[in-house]
């Protein structure tokens, strides 16, 4: 990571090997649903309750990658602003896309502990497989608190490198 508004030290490295899991994951759950088409092909039998460990293992996947995106922010930013409002105020429209980032991440990795808690509290399980939820979403949760460290991160190395060159 090149940049010098990137965050480095742990973060990064835990966001790379996160990532690869998800890379794991997706790769499961690509050879379970080649595994549940030949077997419903070949025996007309299908793979019972897949698609409810899908489900779960899909969103534990998906928010494996959060924490590697914030911390490369591989997300879209447009920058047709910057023309308009210069170097010193583009400098502050990225100040404020990383805090509006961190804001918005932070909200939903709180309502999804919140509903890990309820899930948890209930006992809610799958309906064919009878697995808790609770946990599933707890990971979910977690992986997207990392999102918001991440983030925080890329705020502060976004503030210090602004304030580097605006006092250059």
């Amino acid at each position: 990571m090149t940049r010098d508004d990137t965050p480095s030290g742990w973060l990064p490295r835990l966001s790379q090997w996160l990532a690869i899991a998800g890379l794991a994951g997706l790769t499961g759950i690509s050879l379970a649903i080649v595994a549940d088409v030949a077997l419903r092909a070949a025996l007309n039998r299908p793979l019972d309750g897949l698609s409810e460990v899908m489900s779960l293992v899909g969103a534990l996947t998906i928010a494996s990658f959060l924490p590697l995106s914030m911390v490369t922010r591989s997300h879209v930013s447009i920058r047709f602003l910057n023309r308009l409002v210069g170097t010193r105020g583009s400098q502050w429209l990225e100040r404020f896309a990383a805090l509006v980032t961190l804001v918005f991440v932070s909200l939903v990795a709180w309502q999804l502990l919140v509903y890990a808690k309820e899930m948890f509290s209930s006992g809610e399980k799958t309906w064919i497989l009878q697995m808790a939820i609770g946990p599933w979403w707890m990971g979910v949760g977690a992986l997207l608190v990392l999102a918001c460290l991440a983030q925080l991160g890329v705020l502060i190395a976004t503030c210090r490198s602004s304030a580097h060159s605006t006092d250059a």
